[in-house]
């Protein structure tokens, strides 16, 4: 009895040692049972993570329920918040911040107006002559082009202020065909000298300028190119020209109106070359208006 009570520990340690396999085996049955207990315990988690937001969001939709219980119209509450307007409830309050953003914020998107202006298809021709800065008397001019009126300057003693160009395409000079020095003709033979006009320098006052009647007065600034020599053999062919006249505007559609005036008409080269025999000239002239910025 003493003697197998000796050899229970022997036993006992012959068992628990472990060979190589041994060791293997009881290595690999440890992690699989820490990868059940990991797997076990990762689901656990989840599962009473769900379980949790379901009951969360069982509470909210029964207090919603008993919310719109107690609004309903047959409570107090319920006919308070019935009585109010659907675009007073669906907008929002006006002491949030988005409400006093969108009340503070400007208008970005404008549109632009159209600038008041004016295209005239125009003729002038003379009628008589003046003495003031020219000296020639045997010439007449006529002219026909286009104007540009723009309303570029506010108003002054109650007119509205145009800023004025000018081109003219056709430009006749009927002048003598034998002169002197200073213009004069020699003989009565006359002769055709065409040319052209650019005039980019204008004001125009027009008063009653929304009325059917609306006088204006007009000075234009500019220069006339001739074929051959302007006036006189001796003189040039480029000459500085001025002209200021006054007239009468009528309204006849909301898009057509038509004018009339009297204009005194100047040429001369300035003494660019000794001769400098000049024209002024008494113009009428008229013309079709078409309002551009309306």
């Amino acid at each position: 009895m003493l003697t197998s009570t000796l050899r229970l520990p022997r036993r006992l340690a012959r068992l628990l040692s472990f060979g190589p396999r041994e060791r293997a085996r009881l290595c690999s049955a440890l992690s699989d049972l820490t990868l059940s207990l990991f797997l076990l315990f990762a689901f656990g988690r989840a599962e009473a993570q769900a379980q949790a937001q379901t009951q969360a969001q069982s509470a909210f939709e029964q207090t919603g329920v008993r919310q719109l219980t107690e609004n309903s119209p047959g409570s107090p509450a319920g006919t308070a918040f019935s009585a109010q307007p659907a675009d007073l409830l669906l907008a929002p309050e006006s002491s949030s911040p988005l409400a006093s953003s969108q009340e503070s914020a400007p208008e970005t998107v404008r549109e632009k107006q159209p600038v008041e202006s004016e295209l005239i298809i125009e003729g002038e021709g003379s009628f008589g002559h003046f003495h003031i800065f020219a000296d020639s008397w045997w010439s007449e001019l006529y002219t026909g082009g286009i104007e540009y009126d723009r309303h570029s300057w506010n108003y002054f003693l109650k007119s509205q202020m145009d800023w004025v160009a000018e081109v003219l395409p056709v430009t006749i000079l009927r002048q003598p065909s034998d002169t002197d020095v200073f213009g004069d003709a020699l003989s009565s033979a006359r002769y055709i000298n065409p040319g052209v006009g650019i005039f980019p320098i204008g004001l125009r006052m027009k008063w009653r300028y929304d009325k059917g009647w609306q006088p204006y007065i007009i000075s234009k600034g500019g220069m006339l190119f001739f074929a051959h020599k302007a006036l006189s053999k001796d003189a040039a062919r480029e000459n500085f020209s001025l002209q200021i006249g006054l007239g009468m505007q009528r309204r006849l559609t909301r898009r057509v109106d038509m004018r009339a005036g009297f204009e005194y008409f100047h040429f001369s080269d300035a003494f660019v070359v000794p001769s400098n025999p000049g024209l002024d000239s008494m113009a009428y002239d008229g013309g079709i208006v078409y309002h551009l910025g309306k």
